[in-house]
């Protein structure tokens, strides 16, 4: 198993599904979806990758990263339905790989871009209210 040491943040900037991320990923000439995780708007959560194969999400830091997609354009706001998938899955894989907030990384910290596209600031609140980061 790859040892994870930080969790990407991303969004897809549009409304869309795995299926179609996975299709925008191939035209790139990847072998398909580079998130491990991608949270629909309706907030169905998918796989995309499997958390111990390497991603192709964040150049420069797939080799030790989870990437997770919100596949909505999150400056138009986040369903209420994916916020809650997106806050539980944070969690989640942060008690199961021993990270912290500090963990959690959006993913214009890596490359140029302002994906995600919402405060991150708004998603650190959530996953550790006491901020005790």
């Amino acid at each position: 198993m790859r040892e994870i040491a930080a969790l990407v943040i991303h969004h897809a900037a549009a409304v869309t599904t795995l299926e179609e991320i996975d299709r925008w990923h191939r035209a790139r000439g990847w072998r398909g979806v580079g998130y491990h995780y991608v949270v629909e708007a309706d907030g169905r959560l998918r796989l995309g990758r499997r958390e111990d194969e390497m991603g192709a999400h964040a150049a420069g830091r797939n080799q030790d990263t989870i990437g997770i997609c919100v596949a909505v354009d999150a400056r138009d706001g986040i369903p209420s339905a994916s916020w809650d998938q997106l806050v539980t899955l944070t969690r989640d894989l942060m008690r199961r790989h021993g990270l912290t907030v500090d963990d959690v990384i959006p993913h214009y910290q890596i490359g140029s871009t302002e994906c995600p596209g919402f405060p991150i600031e708004d998603l650190y609140e959530a996953i550790d209210p006491r901020g005790t980061a």
